[in-house]
């Protein structure tokens, strides 16, 4: 268990490094500027664009986990650019190919991502029990998404869309200088006010029809 759970902090960190590094330099604005549209894009047209935008995102997610990996597995050399382009790739072919495969992974990675980062502002838990419960909810997510296929994604993506794109803007250009909980308070609601005009929006601009 404590391997367990060391691994967890350790890929955690890898991964929280890597986005300080991209905060930090001119690929970190890039993947910041990448975030801010992918975010808007999902948040109002999950639905409508659902294959293209789950592409992006997957192969996002998977440069992401690749840098981590790297990081974890301490590898150097060509292998820093190599697996993470190499990771995003195979997502990314999984995502628009083998579509429903690419919903799964895109609603998991923003509903568990999202859930952490709730969990992060709002509970003292330690990071092996948010990672878990954030872990449990993103799988719930895909699954629901992959079920129940139009309203799903147009809640998802409203709502992790939403909050994803608030939590980018207020990390970085809008930085509330009060308290914790008051900062925490306001990203939260651009994010779900933001998330029920998107809401609004896919439904009033997506017709029903058979899931899939």
């Amino acid at each position: 268990m404590d391997v367990m759970i060391k691994g967890i902090d350790d890929m955690m960190g890898a991964i929280v490094s890597v986005e300080n590094g991209f905060q930090s330099s001119v690929t970190g604005v890039i993947f910041l500027v990448i975030g801010l549209l992918v975010a808007l894009v999902w948040c109002f047209f999950g639905f409508k664009a659902q294959k293209t935008i789950v592409s992006v995102i997957s192969f996002i997610v998977g440069l992401v986990l690749g840098r981590g990996l790297v990081n974890v597995l301490g590898l150097t050399d060509s292998m820093i650019w190599v697996l993470p382009i190499l990771c995003g790739v195979i997502l990314c072919l999984l995502g628009y190919f083998i579509y429903k495969v690419g919903v799964f992974i895109s609603a998991f990675v923003l509903g568990a991502t999202v859930t952490w980062h709730l969990i992060a502002a709002y509970s003292q838990l330690d990071t092996a029990a948010s990672f878990f419960i954030a872990l449990i909810v993103g799988i719930l997510l895909a699954v629901l998404c992959i079920i129940f296929m139009r309203p799903l994604i147009i809640l998802v993506s409203s709502i992790t869309g939403g909050l994803a794109f608030s939590s980018l803007l207020c990390s970085n250009f809008l930085v509330i200088r009060w308290d914790t909980k008051t900062a925490g308070l306001t990203e939260t609601g651009i994010g779900l006010v933001l998330a029920l005009v998107a809401m609004i929006y896919q439904f009033k601009s997506t017709h029903v029809k058979k899931d899939g």
